[in-house]
């Protein structure tokens, strides 16, 4: 949790130095789209959250799966240690007898 705080607050840093250091507008284009002119930054920052939306949601899948896999396999231990708890018990009462 510490190394991910410590790679956040670099990641932040270095877009701060590099919005600093590069305050002239940039227009971006794409075929035949072009957008106004607009600080670095905000073009960054575009970038970033979209990142962060694109990993969301291409991992939200596999997340809910995973978690639902975790259900089940929680749900089959519980039904293991009733099983279990007859067997346990005479044990148990085997060992106090001794």
């Amino acid at each position: 949790m510490r190394l991910q705080i410590i790679l956040i607050l670099f990641i932040v840093l270095a877009m701060i130095i590099l919005a600093l250091q590069n305050p002239n507008p940039v227009k971006v284009c794409c075929l035949d789209w072009e957008t106004e002119p607009m600080p670095i930054i905000t073009v960054i920052l575009i970038s970033f959250f979209t990142g962060i939306l694109f990993a969301y949601f291409f991992t939200r899948n596999q997340t809910l799966t995973l978690k639902q896999l975790i259900r089940q396999r929680e749900s089959e231990i519980e039904n293991l240690k009733i099983k279990l708890s007859p067997v346990n018990k005479i044990l148990l009462d085997g060992k106090e007898e001794a």
